[in-house]
């Protein structure tokens, strides 16, 4: 014989301690802007505004899964009272008074998650741009900032799902020790739902930690090549040079070859960075895992649903507390 006890206020209070922590955490992560204005540096940008905001959608189907399952939790606890009180009252009145046989309807799960959007491919062969204009794309948009702005971001929310994480677990320790009804289902689903949050938490940590790669990528590449500044200089220097060789009727050649070898070696140099810009972003990109599956749900279907020619005269309290318990697998 199974032994069936719950402490319906306590029930209530969990149900409504888990809608309150669904309710007061909105997912934060901003869209990043491209570190320049190149094809490797925008679809780098892309790509982690794709996680970023796949990750909010995981994050918003949770919160939407926790309210329906605290509320459902909650409404069983007040069932549960309920159907107590008309229980010990039909006993007082020698089955005079008969118990209820309404079963509540509980709120259901919040349905499909849309799909995250798919994070696009980083090119490894992105077209060659001149040298000296590549080194001006480099250095002309704002750099690794947003990157380290959203790797701060997914910090923040890593820390704030562990959070979300404990204060879920918690919640399923205290149904199931307020509901004890054999295999009722809903302390294991939440504490599913509670280990499926701490999974999230790592794959935000693990953007966090792919976004800080692919921003020191950005600051390594633009202290790689000459600046603007410098290509410059180069081509002063090499006007100034071309200026003497020609007025000494190529007699002081010299500064026109010092001024070639090195505005070449300063052009090798942009093209090499190039290259390997390319080759570490697709490093630091293809390196992320996809995300958690979609999370688990906490509440399952609605009760209540037998037809009125199948559905029996009456219901015995253990038939309604079973019935309560399958609307929560």
């Amino acid at each position: 014989m199974v032994n069936i006890s719950f402490e319906p206020p306590a029930l209530v209070a969990h149900g409504r301690e888990l809608q309150d922590d669904a309710a007061g955490h909105a997912p934060s992560c901003s869209q990043c802007q491209p570190a320049a204005p190149d094809q490797v540096s925008t679809a780098v940008a892309a790509s982690f505004t794709a996680w970023a905001t796949g990750l909010e959608l995981l994050i918003a189907h949770s919160m939407a899964q926790r309210a329906a399952g605290g509320m459902a939790v909650a409404t069983t606890g007040v069932a549960l009272d309920q159907s107590d009180a008309a229980a010990a009252a039909a006993i007082s009145s020698y089955g005079q008074a008969k118990p209820s046989s309404a079963v509540p309807v509980l709120p259901s799960g919040p349905g499909q998650m849309p799909s995250c959007p798919a994070a696009p491919p980083v090119p490894a062969a992105p077209a060659p741009m001149p040298a000296e204009n590549w080194s001006a794309v480099i250095h002309g948009g704002p750099g690794s900032e947003p990157l380290r702005t959203l790797a701060s971001q997914f910090r923040t929310l890593a820390t704030e799902l562990d959070k979300q994480s404990g204060d879920t677990k918690r919640a399923a320790q205290g149904v199931d020790a307020n509901w004890n009804a054999g295999n009722q289902p809903a302390g294991r689903n939440i504490s599913d739902h509670a280990s499926w949050l701490a999974d999230l938490a790592n794959y935000a940590r693990t953007l966090a930690s792919s976004a800080e790669s692919a921003a020191n990528t950005v600051d390594n590449t633009r202290a790689a090549p000459p600046t603007p500044e410098t290509f410059q200089a180069l081509r002063e220097e090499y006007r100034t040079a071309l200026q003497k060789f020609n007025a000494s009727a190529g007699v002081v050649s010299e500064p026109l070859v010092v001024a070639k070898t090195n505005l070449s070696t300063a052009q090798a140099e942009a093209v090499t960075a190039q290259a390997s810009y390319a080759a570490a972003a697709n490093a630091d990109t293809v390196t992320v895992p996809p995300p958690p599956s979609v999370p688990p749900p906490i509440v399952g279907g609605t009760p209540g649903t037998a037809t009125p020619e199948n559905k029996p005269d009456s219901i015995t309290e253990s038939d309604k507390n079973d019935e309560l318990d399958a609307t929560l697998m």
